[in-house]
């Protein structure tokens, strides 16, 4: 349930990256690299926000198994959501 509620952040995260990527006018390269970063950018939130939340002794999370799988899961797999709102938003604002 918690890798859900993971995966339901990243989804948000890609929708509302791809929405300024398309207002902002990326393209190709840059699109790409500023999806990358801003999965960086949601990990390291994901991981602070798990930092805060507190460890065990051993170094595992109260609610995941380890703090990387937990910062790290699936950062790289939602890419066609993100692609499809940076392509429609492009669209919308500069071809329409």
């Amino acid at each position: 349930m918690n890798f859900n509620a993971l995966n339901q952040i990243r989804v948000c995260t890609n929708i509302f990256v791809g929405i300024a990527a398309g207002i902002y006018g990326l393209r190709a390269f840059e699109g790409i690299l500023w999806w990358i970063l801003m999965s960086l950018v949601t990990s390291a939130l994901i991981a602070l926000r798990l930092g805060i939340m507190g460890f065990e002794q051993n170094g595992q999370s109260k609610f995941f198994p380890s703090f990387i799988t937990a910062a790290s899961t699936n950062m790289f797999g939602n890419i066609m959501t993100y692609m499809l709102f940076w392509i429609m938003f492009y669209n919308i604002v500069y071809v329409v």
